[in-house]
């Protein structure tokens, strides 16, 4: 361990040289707030470290510097009267006294004196006419027609409520635009097909908790309310359900083997059983041949869907997209029989005959486990769906 506490701070002395370099290409460049921050990572843990000096003198630079940087801006924003500067204004202030509280903790520094000052009042004030702003410019959007202001409003009434949280009726301004700002699509199910659908299946396609939807500006909806307005619906058609019969193929194999089973003595020319150099009788492996008769049994069934997901407005039932959806199951069960020698299957020949003849599954049951295709399909995509 002490042979390698030399290398320890040899380390450290690289990594705190390669620190201060960069912070210096930071302040020359201009980039005085990553500067300061990467003299802050130093001098909290290594307060009096030898490198200590130079970030003091890197902090106090890019300090003044950054300092007289966001002066001079809010110097300009001052003389423009455009409202549309206040966010800017304002954020540069918190910015100023952010960076001052950053570097209160290293107080006092040897040798520098950093000034601080009270942006509290300025602040405040800026704030209440950016919030002043931002409600009547969010309610003028809010009264639109359009949408796509009204979300704009609610991020508008959000971003009000973050800064200013006792500001007005925000809350509830935040409320309705959502409400306001929301697509309400009311989802059908419709059966073309001709065949009778298990309730279950139309419940269970209609089950929108089960589709995931994290969509903040899509509501879907399965049952309609008269107290909500709708604008669009999303009608999911069964067209086609194709039933095959229950089938169950036969196939018959023969399977030979050439298997060991046991030993047999070696009989030289002579026909006598022959010894090797110790005087014991030689054997070799007794091969022979068996053979089964195996009988191979195939249970099967499919079902396909046709089905299309279209998306309609709700005033005036224009069609806006039409998807088909199309999805098969099939049932397959292999079971198996035999006579004759096990020995000669293969392992594969084997499982099989530990399988029976099973029930095969209902047409609606057939129907449901398709229908789940379906809804995969389904949810991506109302996923990707936007209006």
């Amino acid at each position: 361990m002490i042979k390698k506490l030399p290398y320890f701070f040899l380390f450290l002395f690289i990594v705190s040289c390669s620190g201060l370099k960069t912070s210096q290409k930071h302040l020359a460049q201009g980039n005085y707030d990553q500067a300061i921050e990467q003299a802050l990572t130093y001098l909290q843990s290594n307060r009096y470290g030898k490198k200590a000096p130079d970030f003091h003198q890197l902090l106090f630079e890019s300090y003044q510097k950054a300092v007289a940087k966001d002066k001079r801006t809010l110097d300009y924003l001052s003389q423009d009267t455009n409202p549309e500067s206040l966010e800017q204004k304002f954020n540069t202030l918190l910015h100023l006294e952010n960076r001052q509280n950053k570097i209160r903790p290293l107080m006092p520094i040897d040798g520098f004196t950093f000034k601080f000052d009270n942006y509290t009042n300025q602040t405040l004030s800026v704030r209440d006419s950016l919030s002043d702003y931002l409600y009547y410019k969010a309610n003028d959007k809010l009264i639109s027609k359009n949408k796509q202001f009204i979300r704009e409003a609610h991020e508008d009434f959000k971003y009000l409520q973050s800064i200013n949280s006792n500001y007005k009726d925000v809350p509830q301004l935040i409320n309705n635009s959502k409400t306001k700002g929301t697509d309400y699509v009311l989802v059908a199910f419709k059966n073309k097909t001709g065949k009778v659908i298990p309730k279950q299946l139309a419940n269970t396609i209609l089950d929108l908790s089960d589709y995931n939807l994290d969509n903040y500006w899509i509501n879907y909806l399965n049952s309609f309310d008269e107290n909500t307005t709708y604008d669009y619906v999303m009608e999911v058609t069964y067209n086609q359900i194709n039933l095959s019969p229950e089938r169950i193929k036969e196939t018959l194999l023969v399977q030979e083997k050439e298997i060991v089973d046991g030993k047999e003595y070696v009989l030289d020319e002579k026909g006598n059983v022959k010894k090797d150099k110790d005087g014991n009788d030689v054997k070799k492996d007794k091969l022979v041949k068996v053979t089964s008769t195996f009988h191979q049994f195939l249970q099967s069934k499919n079902c396909t869907i046709k089905a299309t997901a279209r998306f309609l407005r709700f005033d005036n039932q224009q069609t806006l997209s039409s998807i088909p959806l199309n999805s098969e199951f099939i049932f397959e069960h292999y079971y198996a029989s035999q006579k004759g020698d096990q020995r000669a299957l293969t392992d594969i020949h084997l499982n099989w005959l530990s399988n029976k003849k099973i029930p095969f599954p209902t047409n609606n049951q057939m129907i449901l486990d398709t229908s789940n295709d379906v809804k995969r399909q389904l949810q991506s995509i109302i996923t990707n769906q936007n209006f």
